[in-house]
């Protein structure tokens, strides 16, 4: 009894109280389509697929853990001066320790089975150090303004697609002239849609904020300018770059840019007696994030499985662990 105590004190930990959950929703679905994009510019046909995703899914995993328990553990005194619920408030050193110990376990174990060289160790170590030097002294980049939000963009969105998309080309021998402009559209897509995400995270804390003395990007220029911001650049910026992702992915497979458009129009449709209510917010979430989460990634494992039959484990593997609109639709109407 005391077993299973323990583990389900440390699943609530891992899944609640780290919030892990929340990535697992709207970040992984995103990270883990960066093989399957490898995957179908390369035209690679190895067996090992389905080994080599399952790997890079737990990298991200034990990723994701140390960068909110980092974050965490920086703010910990703050949030005890407004009362705010932070998930390392009652753990002891010790427990600190052996979580970051499993956690890098998850991040180094994999890569048993995956290829890496220098530049991969290069990343991962950057990585890492991102993860400190957001959150503690004498760095603590979360409260040095425009600084704050490029390093949680980089850490939390561009950093990890980089380090999964050069994992991947050593896997399939991608040829380094179609990797680099790859790898260009992907990381400036991604920059764009980690600013949005963290102006949006700190637009919702900032009365927190206010209170613990805690000085962000929004505290330091105003909720009103950050909104502007928002409205005018980030997300301009967001959808040119991942248009012109996608048209580079379509130059390979036109039916790529095809869904893209037709995802549009359908929403256009389907949203037409709300679009006069929409703000800024709810068209990124129902024009954007929704794509990006939902439907990419099920339109690129689409057009591998028919490319090639060994990618319908994926598939099915992606189906099981993720949400999606087309996998509510299907259980509801067939009452699965």
């Amino acid at each position: 009894m005391g077993k299973h105590s323990r583990m389900d004190q440390f699943l609530f930990f891992f899944v609640k109280r780290l919030r892990l959950s929340s990535p697992w929703k709207f970040k992984v679905p995103i990270l883990i389509s960066v093989p399957y994009y490898v995957f179908l510019l390369s035209n690679y046909n190895g067996y090992s697929s389905f080994a080599f995703v399952l790997a890079s899914l737990v990298i991200i995993i034990g990723v994701a853990a140390i960068g909110y328990l980092t974050n965490d553990l920086g703010d910990r005194e703050k949030d005890k001066l407004i009362n705010k619920d932070n998930s390392t408030t009652y753990l002891s050193s010790i427990s600190v320790v052996l979580l970051i110990i499993f956690f890098l376990g998850l991040v180094i174990m994999p890569w048993y089975f995956l290829k890496f060289n220098r530049v991969s160790i290069v990343l991962l170590v950057f990585q890492l150090f991102l993860f400190y030097a957001y959150a503690f002294k004498p760095f603590r980049l979360k409260e040095k303004g425009f600084f704050g939000i490029i390093t949680d963009s980089f850490y939390a969105h561009v950093l990890p697609a980089i380090l999964a998309s050069y994992t991947f080309c050593l896997v399939v021998i991608f040829d380094l002239k179609k990797y680099i402009p790859f790898i260009v559209l992907l990381g400036t897509w991604q920059l764009m849609l980690g600013v949005r995400n963290i102006l949006f995270h700190q637009l919702k804390d900032f009365d927190n904020d206010i209170n613990s003395k805690t000085y962000t990007f929004v505290t330091q220029y105003g909720f009103y300018r950050t909104e502007t911001f928002i409205k005018k650049i980030i997300l301009p910026l967001e959808i040119v770059f991942f248009i012109i992702f996608v048209v580079y992915v379509s130059f390979y497979y036109p039916l790529f840019f095809l869904f893209l458009f037709m995802y549009w129009v359908y929403k256009l449709y389907s949203e037409k007696h709300n679009l006069k209510n929409f703000n800024y917010r709810d068209f990124s979430y129902k024009f954007l994030d929704d794509l990006y989460i939902q439907w990419v990634p099920l339109c690129v494992l689409i057009l591998l499985c028919i490319n090639s039959a060994m990618y319908i484990p994926i598939l099915v593997l992606h189906v099981l662990l993720f949400r999606s609109e087309a996998k509510t639709f299907l259980i509801n109407k067939f009452n699965l």
